[in-house]
């Protein structure tokens, strides 16, 4: 009988999807066109809209919002003036002539909460953060005391923020050769970042390297503009088996870099899985 080796080291690779958490995204339900019918662009002049009717200087158009908690935004207002140029507009004074300059004075005053562009004449509101989110638009109205009017169209969700993940699952041995399956999910919290959360398939106790929160945890998990990691490994997890054997500790690696095997975050299909342990049970 040759005695069994406890999994000293795991290694996960593959790619996890860039794009498993999304953004909530807010659309006008319409674009806004030229007086002559053709798309508006973000040199419009908001008084020669089609949707515009009277407006003048200093009529005012005021913006509310929900953030990505539920919390108000605004009113954000944003005052007409006809005299303001590209050379002369400033997005913190809140006055401007066209969509352009009235979609930076928005992105503005969001700050972090989220972001505006003109898309096909459409306002597209993207919120900052990604995942589950009630980021809205709740009303677009002319300011009280306005002499013009625009006709703003309403405003829908065209995209729900959502909270992805990819489970990957390993074998680890403990002292006396028995077989544990380590579960490890990546949930993407951020652009270009991973949380991951471990637990054992039969529940036994993990010591140390569960996940956020928790003792050992040394993430989140950070990934570069080009999809690499920065990191090639998680943490040292310990976990007690139970039944007698010792409490083990192992290090799970993000690629291998021996092998030239990588562990990336690019658009695309999530392939990441375990593809070795260093591990094994009782042989003969």
């Amino acid at each position: 009988v040759s005695p069994p080796k406890v999994t000293e080291n795991a290694y996960i690779a593959g790619n996890l999807n860039a794009d498993t958490s999304k953004s909530q995204v807010v659309q006008a339900q319409s674009s806004f066109t030229t007086a002559t019918g053709g798309l508006a662009r973000v040199d419009t002049d908001l008084a020669s809209l089609g949707q515009s009717n009277g407006l003048v200087d200093n009529d005012e158009i005021e913006f509310e919002l929900i953030d990505n908690q539920g919390n108000p935004i605004g009113p954000i207002t944003f005052t007409y003036v006809s005299t303001i140029t590209d050379a002369t507009f400033d997005a913190t004074t809140g006055s401007g002539s066209t969509l352009g300059h009235m979609v930076e004075v928005l992105n503005d005053q969001l700050g972090a909460s989220g972001s505006v562009t003109l898309v096909d004449g459409l306002l597209v509101f993207r919120d900052a953060q990604i995942g589950n989110s009630q980021f809205e638009v709740t009303n677009v109205a002319m300011g009280a005391g306005a002499i013009g009017n625009i006709s703003f169209p309403g405003f829908g969700i065209t995209q729900e923020g959502e909270t992805g993940s990819k489970t990957v699952s390993s074998t680890i041995y403990d002292s006396l050769g028995r077989a544990h399956t380590l579960i490890l999910e990546f949930t993407q919290i951020d652009v270009n970042t991973w949380d991951y959360q471990a637990r054992f398939l039969d529940g036994e106790t993990i010591v140390s390297g569960a996940g956020p929160g928790q003792p050992g945890y040394t993430g989140p998990l950070q990934f570069n503009d080009q999809g690499q990691l920065t990191s090639n490994s998680l943490t040292n997890i310990e976990f007690d088996p139970g039944n007698g054997a010792g409490n083990v500790v192992f290090n799970v690696s993000l690629g291998d870099p021996t092998a030239g095997i990588s562990f990336t975050q690019y658009s695309g299909t999530s392939t990441a899985k375990a593809i070795s342990q260093d591990g094994y049970a009782q042989g003969q």
